[in-house]
């Protein structure tokens, strides 16, 4: 679709495929730029928002963000909850608009996130940092040749990262020797030193591939009865099966039920 934007706006977007996103134009002058112009965004959220249950793949326009969240836009202390989505591309959070002691908060959990270098990022867009942002239960897949499975450039006052599964294609940007996790405020860390830091206490790797439709299959698989029982947000996974099945909380959108394949 020839469009800027695959949604814009805010309020609730559940259970929808959105793909093959791009625009003719660049942003400035309005020159074509064949086949697809660099100013397209899958979803462009604004406020108070909730994203859950969706598929989204195939945003042309190269570089631009997938899914683009802006809980601070125009100085708003707005809340986002983020959860049981595919996601093939990004999830940037958008800190244009922030202001000086508002509460933007990002919940992002139970997702499945393929990119090429990072998962879920924010680029620095002001001095004002994001207050909130709660990253857990989530499925993060690395393709490209620099991996930052999560990178924030913007500040952020409170950030939560825990009981998230990952996994690098490539070995190819190292931490004293072992995968980099998380890049933040410009420093990286991998797994033993972002533990350190209060992150990850009990993320883990994963020691074989995962791809983007990964659907747990066996009780002894990685992400069964992996993550924290965020019932207080959501109580399903994406195809409408209660949570938790088992003892607690799968990792990403879906939730094992028994039926070993």
């Amino acid at each position: 679709y020839d469009v800027a934007n695959g949604f814009l706006g805010n309020g609730t977007l559940d259970g929808n495929e959105i793909h093959h996103i791009y625009t003719s134009y660049d942003s400035g002058d309005n020159t074509i730029t064949p086949p697809n112009g660099r100013h397209a965004n899958g979803v462009y959220l604004f406020g108070n928002a909730v994203f859950s249950n969706n598929y989204i793949h195939d945003i042309l326009a190269p570089g631009a963000p997938v899914v683009f969240p802006a809980a601070g836009w125009n100085k708003a202390s707005g809340t986002m909850l983020i959860y049981n989505n595919i996601i093939r591309g990004g999830l940037h959070l958008n800190a244009d608009g922030m202001a000086e002691g508002n509460n933007a908060t990002y919940h992002i959990y139970n997702n499945i996130i393929q990119a090429n270098n990072s998962c879920i990022l924010a680029s620095k867009k002001s001095n004002s940092p994001i207050k909130n942002v709660y990253i857990k239960n989530n499925i993060l897949i690395t393709t490209g040749t620099y991996p930052n499975p999560v990178s924030f450039a913007q500040g952020i006052d409170n950030l939560d990262v825990d009981r998230n599964i990952y996994y690098n294609h490539k070995k190819t940007n190292l931490v004293d020797k072992k995968d980099c996790v998380l890049n933040f405020m410009n420093k990286r860390y991998n797994m033993d030193s972002s533990r350190e830091a209060g992150f990850n206490l009990t993320s883990f790797f994963s020691e074989n591939p995962i791809l983007i439709d990964y659907i747990p299959s066996s009780w002894s698989d990685i992400a069964v009865d992996s993550g924290v029982d965020l019932s207080s947000f959501f109580t399903d996974d994406r195809l409408g099966v209660s949570r938790p099945q088992g003892n607690g909380f799968d990792i990403g959108p879906y939730e094992f039920t028994g039926d070993e394949k």
